[in-house]
């Protein structure tokens, strides 16, 4: 019971960060869409790939495991991020299907006549 109870509260912190680091973002981005008076470059870097919203969890996770286990902890992260132990043979699918993805989506596009994505 006492090691559950620790879970929940390490959850509660990371669901808050990574909630307030996206909506940080995101708020002003619908208010600019719905017609809130923006400066042009806020609203261009808002709506463009860069907008770093997305990566709230990213940022919760990497902050909260500096907060409590330091520089080490944030470094055992992201080694668990990347994990080599699996077969060689898979790196082949890993690799090329992406490029198969795209390319056949390419394709599909310019047979029906639509727009390059």
């Amino acid at each position: 019971m006492a090691q559950d109870s620790g879970i929940a509260r390490s959850v509660w912190p990371f669901f808050a960060l990574a909630y307030a680091f996206s909506w940080l973002f995101w708020v002003p981005s619908a208010l600019a869409t719905n017609g809130l008076p923006v400066p042009a470059g806020v609203a261009r870097f808002l709506t463009s790939p860069l907008n770093p919203a997305a990566f709230g969890p990213l940022v919760a996770a990497l902050l909260l495991t500096l907060l409590q286990e330091g520089g080490q902890g944030v470094l055992r992260l992201l080694k668990r991020g990347i994990d080599w132990c699996f077969k060689k043979v898979w790196l082949l699918p890993i690799l090329l299907l992406p490029l198969f993805i795209f390319t056949g989506a390419t394709l599909l596009s310019v047979l029906a006549w639509r727009n390059l994505p």
